[in-house]
């Protein structure tokens, strides 16, 4: 939990990070980002003068750098800048990303050996091994463990083996029943002449898209990701694909789901997001989970880590997409919940790893993106519960490619 007492510190700009406006950046780094430079909110870079890679370069708008500007000497910010707890978030999240040092008992500290400042001590050896919560926050939990304890120097490669975490080995096994796409179609029921195929048909239009098949209502206006930004996981293990597809694909169909896609091949068939529900809201959500989880029950489920459990065998979660308009999107195209939160993370544990403080990496990456707006004990939105309202995802972040609000 965030301390208070970051309300009444005093704060400064750290000498780690150099502040330039899009105007400021000589020829080569202006080119590097002149996508950016069309956003209205964005007003230049933060550069760390001493690069590390993934952590080196961050964007920020308007109102972060006349934040940071107004810090060149130390102040304590009014009580009112801090009222709101985003504010309040963004402004510790700032203090974690080494861009502000806050001052405790006369020394200033940043990134890091600032967590306690902001968190209070580090748990017990005890409670750094507990992993709360059900199956999925404890398979995510484990995820990052791991990903911490991984050689790795690259954000991106570390992303990907956190947003990877909880695939099925490969196994001569799943090459003889899934390897040849064709037999795979048709061991699901999904060949040409197949049961299934006659019922999607019916109603859907499909195409296959990169790694996936995947199927869309043409009387649903499906063009705009906005109104489809709540995602229905359904992780059933390969073991038993054949009859949860079944299941679950009667299901969406009677309840009419916009849109939903279905890993193809073997490496698409033996991932943990395997099979995915677009819906236009939470209570789309609920009624096609509610649906589901009866047709489902009883099947081996696989489980999709840093997503939010909906049964407590880890067959069905969900996710939220970050905005559409958000700064980052020229740059990455559209973000999916999980990839963004493996993106954090990573970021964080290789932050923690390059600059050591007093609490261990995983930890610190758990703190850093809950400041980020992910509720840790459920990894959904902080504030979205599954039978609570909508809340946006996060908005604001420090992340290299991305905006910084405060």
């Amino acid at each position: 939990m965030l301390k208070a007492s970051i309300r009444g510190a005093r704060l400064r700009r750290s000498r780690a990070f150099a502040l330039h406006s899009f105007a400021e950046l000589g020829p080569d780094e202006r080119r590097a980002v002149a996508s950016f430079e069309q956003e209205p909110q964005l007003y230049g870079v933060l550069v760390r003068r001493d690069p590390v890679p993934g952590l080196s370069v961050k964007l920020v708008d308007h109102q972060a750098a006349r934040l940071v500007q107004s810090l060149a000497e130390p102040a304590v910010l009014p009580a009112a800048d801090l009222e709101a707890s985003a504010a309040l978030a963004a402004v510790a999240g700032l203090v974690l990303d080494g861009v502000l040092e806050i001052e405790s008992a006369g020394r200033f500290a940043a990134g890091p050996a600032a967590h306690p400042l902001l968190f209070g001590p580090s748990p017990s050896a005890a409670d750094d091994q507990a992993a709360p919560g059900g199956r999925l926050v404890r398979l995510s939990f484990d995820a990052l463990r791991y990903g911490e304890s991984l050689p790795l120097t690259d954000a991106h490669a570390l992303a990907h083996r956190l947003y990877a975490y909880n695939h099925v080995p490969l196994h001569p096994r799943w090459e003889s029943r899934f390897g040849d796409e064709a037999h795979a179609e048709q061991a699901l029921g999904l060949g040409p002449r197949a049961p299934l195929t006659a019922l999607l048909d019916a109603d859907y239009d499909g195409q296959r898209h990169g790694g996936w098949l995947a199927w869309h209502r043409p009387d649903r206006a499906v063009g705009d990701p906005a109104r489809l930004s709540h995602k229905l996981y359904v992780s059933p293990h390969p073991e038993h694909m054949g009859p949860a597809l079944r299941a679950a694909l009667e299901g969406v169909v009677e309840l009419g789901a916009p849109a939903f896609k279905i890993g193809v091949g073997l490496r698409g068939l033996l991932r943990p997001d395997k099979m995915v529900v677009y819906l236009d809201g939470r209570a789309a959500l609920e009624r096609t989970a509610a649906a589901l989880a009866p047709r489902l029950a009883g099947l081996r489920a696989q489980g999709v880590p840093f997503s939010a459990e909906l049964t407590s065998d880890g067959m069905l979660s969900w996710g939220m997409d970050p905005p559409v308009d958000e700064a980052m999107i020229p740059w990455r195209g559209t973000e999916s919940w999980r990839l963004w939160v493996a993106n954090e993370l990573a970021r964080a544990l290789l932050h923690a790893r390059h600059d050591p403080g007093p609490v261990a990496p995983w930890r610190f990456a758990l703190d850093r993106v809950r400041l980020h707006g992910v509720d840790t004990a459920t990894w959904a939105p902080i504030g979205a519960t599954a039978a609570g309202d909508d809340a946006p995802p996060p908005t604001s972040t420090t992340s290299t490619g991305e905006s910084t609000s405060c």
